[in-house]
């Protein structure tokens, strides 16, 4: 009977080295169960010098003996990236016990953790090999992505006007929780053994036994005796019976185990957390400083304080309204706090004397974001 090779990822060695001394355990062949990864493999494929003179998906193939797989780049990009592979060679009749022992040790769910990489950015070509080191192509395509990411973001928070005549676009970025489900197999193993036990049945037996007793008499001899046959030898053979015991044993059937499957439906609640991309829109600082001055020389002039001492007080409302605490509110409610923030900030100055420029910059600033 052939063997069959079953194959699991894990994402540190310590796991796979904890299920493989579980399949010894369980009585596999210690010579029929490989490991390989990033930094070295254990098994036929290493050299005699300690080292490996093969690329990582030849070790790979040598698990499966085959030249071509569906999961080649998965299985050797989960090496890339810092993962070790088990292959145990299981009889047909002891599959299910090897897949058993190996789920108990979390492998990685190698669809799942594919379709991570791919939304990272990874592209799913497998690796290509120069001068005995593994380049991952990628792992190239991975980089790129990255920066531009990086870049994406860069150009997100930059604080850019944005181009005359037309209109920059900020995505919001939600993540979504999706559950789905899989079937595993878990069940139960029904033994039947044979197991002798002592009994005893009582039965009544017959016994015949011969007895012997000479008794005295006297009396005429019969017409046999006084003929001469009363005088010839003979002898007489009496048998006695007895009964024993017969044993005799039938299988009945006394019992029956009845095995049977249901199927229930349960309700399960999955909680993660999701992340999601907010804008936060604040006013240029170059913008304001003009649109101060403006505002000063227009309304405030003529208040009795210089354009340095207002606008101070001006700033303190434009910071106000970009307060995510303050968003949303009006002047009412707000003032309280933005008075305290210019008694602590703006110490020795005169609330109700700059109470208008802080209220005329938190409306106006407030209208803008």
């Amino acid at each position: 009977m052939a063997d069959d090779n079953v194959v699991a990822l894990f994402d540190t060695r310590d796991e796979a080295r904890a299920a493989e001394d579980d399949l010894i355990r369980a009585g596999f062949d210690r010579q029929s169960i490989r490991l390989v990864s990033q930094d070295a493999a254990v098994g036929s494929a290493r050299s005699e010098a300690g080292t490996t003179d093969k690329s990582l998906w030849d070790e790979i193939k040598d698990f499966f003996r085959g030249d071509t797989y569906d999961d080649r780049a998965e299985y050797e990009e989960g090496i890339r990236r810092g993962g070790v592979l088990l292959s145990v060679k299981a009889p047909e009749p002891r599959v299910t016990e090897a897949i058993s022992v190996l789920m108990k040790h979390n492998p990685v769910d190698l669809d799942q953790r594919a379709g991570q990489w791919r939304a990272q950015g990874w592209t799913g070509a497998a690796c290509a090999t120069t001068s005995g080191k593994t380049t991952s192509t990628s792992t190239a395509a991975a980089n790129a992505n990255a920066a531009s990411a990086k870049a994406t973001s860069a150009a997100t928070t930059a604080k850019a006007a944005a181009p005359a005549g037309g209109e920059q676009v900020i995505p919001v970025v939600e993540e979504q929780l999706e559950v789905g489900k899989r079937q595993v197999q878990r069940g139960v193993r029904i033994y039947q053994h044979v197991t002798a036990r002592p009994v005893e049945k009582q039965v009544q037996l017959k016994d015949e036994r011969v007895t012997v007793e000479r008794r005295a008499v006297d009396r005429p001899a019969t017409v046999a005796a006084a003929t001469g046959e009363a005088f010839q030898e003979k002898s007489y053979k009496v048998t006695e019976t007895h009964e024993e015991p017969v044993v005799q044993k039938t299988a009945r059937v006394v019992e029956e185990v009845v095995v049977n499957k249901e199927a229930n439906v349960h309700t399960e609640t999955v909680r993660d957390q999701v992340r999601r991309t907010d804008v936060e829109v604040q006013q240029a600082a170059g913008n304001t400083a003009d649109e101060a001055r403006t505002i000063y020389d227009k309304d405030f002039a003529t208040s009795g304080v210089t354009y340095d001492q207002w606008k101070p007080a001006y700033d303190l409302g434009c910071t106000l309204a970009a307060d995510q605490q303050y968003r949303g509110r009006d002047w009412r409610t707000v003032e309280p706090d933005a008075k305290r923030n210019f008694e602590r900030s703006l110490p020795g100055r005169k609330w109700d004397q700059f109470r208008d420029a802080v209220h005329r910059a938190y409306d106006r600033t407030r209208s803008k974001v």
